[in-house]
């Protein structure tokens, strides 16, 4: 892999010539997002988290040495994002995640089912991009398909609520990580 040529980006947490690995089931993963009023919930959904395929995140496990502020990185700039906090999720739980479709069942004339829902789940991989070597993205599944898009809003409301509700699980743990510079470990 390329070596991180952004400056901000402490070195320990450079790829280098480390592999991907794969990501333990009880490891955790941290989600920067816009930050939430003090003591709100997250409610149905982790603000400004409407991206559905993809989604980024750091492992816990895989960022040795590291702290959850680490996922606050602007990876292009070196800098931290301001006003974003930290949300927490097990791995465990994003995996274990099934959110079927109602609306795609099928039923006949008589009101038997010929056709299930469809389910819609989570997997989690290990990406690491030369700067951050924890990088990870919780892939979408369809059907156990993995899947680029979502267009069903009705979907994106559920799937929102479902990983808001497991952002709450941590939500008072993690309310210690914001962006705050007095807070900040060394670069290196």
């Amino acid at each position: 892999m390329e070596p991180c040529l952004i400056a901000g980006i402490p070195e320990r947490l450079h790829t280098g010539d480390r592999l991907a690995a794969t990501v333990a089931e009880d490891d955790r993963l941290f989600v920067r997002h816009l930050m939430l009023p003090l003591g709100q919930a997250y409610g149905g959904e982790i603000p400004g988290h409407s991206h559905f395929t993809d989604q980024s995140a750091n492992s816990e496990m895989l960022n040795v040495g590291g702290t959850p502020k680490d996922v606050l990185l602007d990876v292009k700039q070196g800098e931290y994002h301001v006003g974003h906090q930290i949300a927490c999720l097990k791995v465990k739980d994003v995996k274990e995640l099934v959110v079927p479709n109602a609306n795609t069942i099928k039923r006949d004339r008589t009101g038997r089912v010929t056709q299930e829902a469809d389910i819609f789940s989570f997997d989690v991989q290990h990406d690491p991009t030369s700067c951050i070597y924890p990088h990870c993205l919780i892939r979408l599944f369809k059907n156990g398909i993995q899947v680029k898009s979502l267009n069903s809003d009705h979907m994106k409301t559920l799937i929102r609520a479902q990983f808001a509700k497991l952002a709450e699980l941590n939500r008072s743990e993690m309310d210690q990580y914001h962006y705050d510079p007095q807070l900040l470990l060394p670069a290196n």
